[in-house]
């Protein structure tokens, strides 16, 4: 469903150019040693015995890759999907990491510059000024925590150098998008380096919203919002891209010291969600999920995150044998979604959250390498997670009523289940023919919606209020012994100390009639 003809792009660089003798030299020596972090330690991608991938930073650029489920063109075994940054999807080997509770632990890990953001509201990040992407396939619970045990993905943005360069890129598309890309790197002594790069990127809903127009269900009356209030109908369209992102980082190198410290904040402000209903088809359209929809919860259907991020790296070289790595970090992320959950222009659940959270911790390792046989590690490492979500359901009594006493009475009747979770050995056509009697039921003989006005209009559920706080402590320790050049063995423990706290509130009325 995404689609993207660059029309016109300018890109505007100043920085030292080498001969083009040196470039290809250059490019070379840089294919042939390319440095990971895989095991938590810089090594050579050829010596790390884990099935990975790993995409460079030339290969982001030259392809014009700046969101993450792009990458799913170019991995294999590999499927990340991004329709909205409040819950993205990641996929490794046909082991997916989906789950939306606030308490949970996804099996795929997500790192960025070696910090975990694999929280779902965090984990969706822009591409850009971007030094590579590590995929790691298969179980990595020893160097990557218990989330990993299907796999994990690292990100690692670019570090300040000791040259100055400026990059500025522009950008039009086909799809009503503008995207603007700028990078500025100075030193600013012989010990002090900084980077500034950021990201702006707009992109109009490439599904169609018919709701609110004169050929939609309930035209352009009003909608209720999750507060109660009468808010005017809104049709924008949807799987809109809106990022607007800036990182700063700054470096500092002495003969034994590196410290690296990162500021980032990230603003999304997206279109709804086209999560269109195969079932109930909008006014004079069909169930297609290509073509348009008709959701009108008006200016709540969205979502709107903003993410910030600062986080400190502290190298130091006690000797050439033994590296003392320490980090520490802090994340804030809001969250505010609407969203059509039946998929349809019938008020059967709609749905409205706030997610708030806060994310904090640290680490310490101890890493060896005898620059011969024998290299490792020792590390531990301490992360907390604060987090809550008040969720509110808007539903039209009456047509949800109906809806959930002629799927009761179907049920009963024919013993069939509706519920797509639950198994049953009805073929398609008859699972298909109660589905059919199912939605007629919620519109009258000459196609319009049923309606009584016995009933209010909007019933408000909720706020149904999720906490969570997560504790997680964990000690580990990797070491690996070359054999010969090419034998290597490697074995690693991690103990693993994890407190959860959970708290669920619920509404114990019918809810709010408006």
């Amino acid at each position: 469903m995404y689609r993207k003809t660059l029309l016109a792009s300018a890109v505007l660089s100043a920085l030292a150019t080498p001969s083009y003798a040196q470039e290809v030299q250059d490019e070379q020596e840089y294919i042939e040693e390319i440095t990971v972090t895989a095991q938590m330690r810089e090594q050579s991608v050829m010596d790390v015995p884990v099935t990975m991938d790993v995409i460079s930073s030339e290969f982001l650029e030259r392809t014009n890759i700046m969101e993450l489920d792009e990458l799913s063109r170019v991995l294999p075994n590999v499927q990340i999907q991004e329709q909205a940054v409040s819950l993205p999807s990641f996929n490794i080997r046909g082991v997916t990491d989906d789950t939306s509770s606030v308490s949970s632990t996804p099996r795929i890990s997500v790192y960025q510059d070696g910090f975990d953001i694999s929280k779902k509201t965090v984990s969706s990040v822009s591409l850009y000024d971007i030094a590579r992407v590590e995929v790691l396939k298969g179980p990595q619970p020893t160097l990557f925590g218990v989330a990993a045990a299907n796999g994990a993905i690292s990100i690692h943005s670019q570090l300040p150098t000791d040259e100055k360069e400026m990059k500025v890129q522009l950008g039009y598309d086909t799809q009503s998008g503008k995207e603007a890309e700028f990078m500025f790197n100075s030193p600013i002594n012989d010990n002090h380096s900084f980077r500034i790069a950021g990201l702006y990127r707009e992109m109009d809903g490439i599904v169609e919203n018919n709701a609110c127009s004169d050929d939609s269900y309930y035209g352009n009356a009003n909608m209720t919002d999750h507060l109660g209030n009468s808010v005017s109908c809104n049709s924008e369209d949807l799987q809109g891209v809106s990022v607007q992102a800036v990182r700063g980082t700054w470096k500092a190198t002495y003969e034994q010291l590196e410290v690296i410290a990162r500021a980032s904040m990230e603003y999304n402000d997206q279109p709804g969600i086209a999560f269109k209903s195969g079932s109930i088809a909008p006014n004079g359209g069909d169930t297609s999920p290509y073509t348009a929809a008709e959701f009108s919860m008006g200016s709540e259907l969205g979502i709107e995150r903003t993410l910030q991020a600062y986080d400190l790296t502290i190298n130091y070289d006690i000797n050439n044998m033994l590296t003392l790595h320490a980090d520490a970090y802090y994340k804030d992320v809001e969250v505010s979604e609407g969203f059509d959950a039946d998929g349809s222009a019938l008020r059967i659940q709609d749905a409205y959250f706030d997610n708030d959270a806060t994310l904090n911790g640290g680490s310490v390792r101890l890493v060896y390498d005898s620059g011969d046989k024998l290299v490792g590690f020792i590390g531990a490492s301490t992360s907390h997670d604060d987090s809550i979500l008040p969720y509110y359901v808007m539903v039209d009594p009456f047509v949800r009523g109906t809806f959930d006493a002629v799927k009761a009475q179907l049920e009963a009747t024919f013993d069939i289940p509706l519920d797509q979770n639950i198994a049953t050995d009805a073929s398609l056509e008859e699972i298909e023919a109660l589905r059919a009697i199912l939605v007629g039921s919620l519109f009258n003989a000459d196609g319009t919606p049923i309606s009584n006005d016995a009933f209010p209009d909007t019933i408000i559920q909720g706020p149904y209020i999720f906490e969570a706080e997560l504790d997680i402590n964990s000690y580990v320790a990797e070491v690996s012994y070359f054999v010969t050049d090419n034998i290597n063995v490697t074995a690693g423990i991690r103990y693993i100390d994890e407190t959860r706290y959970t708290k669920n509130t619920y509404t114990l009325d019918a809810g709010t009639f408006v």
